[in-house]
C-alpha cells in the first residue's frame, strides 16, 4: 500500500529529490491506475460472456457470463499484479540498501 510506497522512495531517492520523487510517484500512479484499467477490466469482464445481445450485424452487451470464468481471471489478475509489485519492491530493497 502507501507506506510501502513512502519507505521505497525514501530509501532510494537521496533527501534532496524526495519532493519531486513523491510527485512523480503521485502522477505516475495515477496515470497507471486509471488508464489501463478500465481497458483490462472491460477485457475481462467481456472474455467472460457467454451470451451476447446481437442485433443484425451489431454486437450489443452481455447478457449471460461465466461468473467461475469471472472470478478466476480476476483472482489471477490481482495475484499476478501483487507477485509483480513484491518483485519490485524486493528489487529495490536489495539493489538500495539503508545509507
Amino acid at each position: 500500500g502507501y507506506a510501502a510506497h513512502a519507505t521505497v522512495y525514501q530509501r532510494v531517492v537521496s533527501e534532496v529529490d524526495r519532493t519531486i520523487a513523491q510527485g512523480w510517484r503521485q502522477f505516475i500512479t495515477r496515470v497507471l491506475g486509471t488508464l489501463p484499467a478500465p481497458i483490462v477490466f472491460g477485457y475481462i469482464i467481456d472474455s467472460s460472456c457467454t451470451v451476447w445481445r446481437v442485433t443484425g450485424d451489431t454486437q450489443g452487451n452481455c447478457w449471460v457470463y461465466d461468473v467461475e470464468s469471472l472470478i478466476t481471471q480476476f483472482v489471477l489478475l490481482q495475484i499476478c499484479l501483487r507477485i509483480g509489485a513484491c518483485a519490485l519492491y524486493f528489487t529495490g530493497w536489495y539493489l538500495y540498501p539503508e545509507q
